[in-house]
């Protein structure tokens, strides 16, 4: 059930708080889409400055998958936590504004 599933419910914290961070400014602040993916972008520096200051000099296996499925994309962060609205296309009468159902299945 999509309701009570969801795709994140399973993903590193860390993930969904800097999807969180940039999705709160870009929702609630306004944030244009550049500055946004800015944000997201300097999460996963950040992220990756902090594995790589520690004593290692490699990445172990979990940090690397943690940058690899970092988003850079406001887009992409928005698709994870299913922010995107589903779009249906009616046609409306320009005389009397009767809408017609869309002739295609949904």
């Amino acid at each position: 059930d999509s309701y009570h599933s969801h795709p994140l419910k399973n993903a590193h914290p860390i993930l969904v708080i800097s999807m969180l961070g940039a999705l709160l400014l870009n929702l609630l602040e306004r944030l244009h889409r550049r500055y946004s993916n800015f944000v997201l972008r300097i999460h996963q520096l950040l992220l990756s400055l902090a594995f790589t200051s520690s004593y290692t000099v490699s990445l172990d296996q979990l940090q690397a998958e943690l940058l690899k499925h970092h988003p850079i994309d406001i887009r992409t962060a928005r698709e994870k936590f299913h922010l995107e609205g589903n779009i249906i296309i009616h046609a409306a009468c320009p005389r009397c504004s009767y809408v017609y159902p869309a002739p295609f299945p949904k």
